[in-house]
């Protein structure tokens, strides 16, 4: 989280950089962002970097913020991006024990790159089913 720093971003900063991001469209990013976190979450435990029970409290609290959505989410801009916003949200939800060990052994840009490929992915294969779409179409209306 940001303890380690000791004022909030500038409004500058806030108002040109972190409220187009924060405050657009965060469904997709917030959608693919709980799918990498659950996949981190049971990596932790099956790898033994937490402990199980640790990661059930986790997984429990991910779950309860995936029901409400990503429009359930007090966002705030203080708190620089989505990222920090969900760790907040977990936190609250499950307590900073078991919320804030959710990034152990993984940094902000590895899940940044993880979301960004996988909304990628999910684009790629909505492009390719209209393609087969349209290439039948033309097939269709080329026979007799």
């Amino acid at each position: 989280m940001r303890e380690r720093l000791n004022s909030n971003p500038n409004d500058v900063i806030v108002k040109h950089l972190i409220e187009g991001r924060l405050f657009g469209n965060i469904d997709p990013d917030f959608r693919e962002m709980s799918r990498v976190n659950r996949a981190h979450a049971i990596m932790l435990a099956e790898t033994g970097i937490l402990p199980r029970k640790v990661v059930s409290i986790i997984l429990a609290g991910l779950a309860r913020l995936d029901a409400r959505g990503s429009e359930a989410l007090v966002l705030n801009p203080d708190l620089e991006e989505l990222y920090f916003n969900i760790e907040h949200a977990l936190v609250e939800e499950v307590g900073a024990d078991a919320g804030g060990r959710l990034h152990t052994a993984r940094s902000r840009n590895d899940l940044y790159a993880a979301v960004l490929r996988m909304k990628a992915r999910g684009y790629s294969l909505r492009m390719s089913h209209l393609l087969v779409d349209l290439i039948e179409a033309v097939i269709a209306c080329q026979r007799p």
